[in-house]
């Protein structure tokens, strides 16, 4: 299911640049910049940028999965864990989309 609401700009984002630290766009715009304020934080650039280059891929399919598992989950209830799952991956769209 596509994100048809979705304000963000389209995926899917890749990595690159000369440091590795840059989010691109599908088309070659930079969309984000991934550097660390210090020294110490610096090992942690490309990974923090791999992670902000699959927030599309991400988004998209915690929206796929919420919608799969709202009907099972509204006919036959959730067990704690599933009922804390759920809305811990509402809370991430939410916050992923600005709400």
């Amino acid at each position: 299911m596509e994100n048809k609401t979705a304000k963000h700009t389209p995926g899917p984002w890749r990595v690159g640049g000369g440091d590795g630290n840059l989010i691109f766009a599908p088309d070659g715009c930079v969309i984000a910049q991934a550097d660390a304020c210090d020294a110490k934080h610096f090992k942690e650039d490309i990974p923090n940028a791999r992670l902000i280059a699959s927030a599309p891929e991400l988004l998209q399919s915690a929206v796929d999965l919420l919608s799969a598992l709202a009907p099972r989950i509204m006919r036959t209830g959730a067990s704690p864990s599933e009922e804390k799952a759920f809305k811990n991956l509402e809370s991430a769209i939410a916050k992923a989309e600005g709400h």
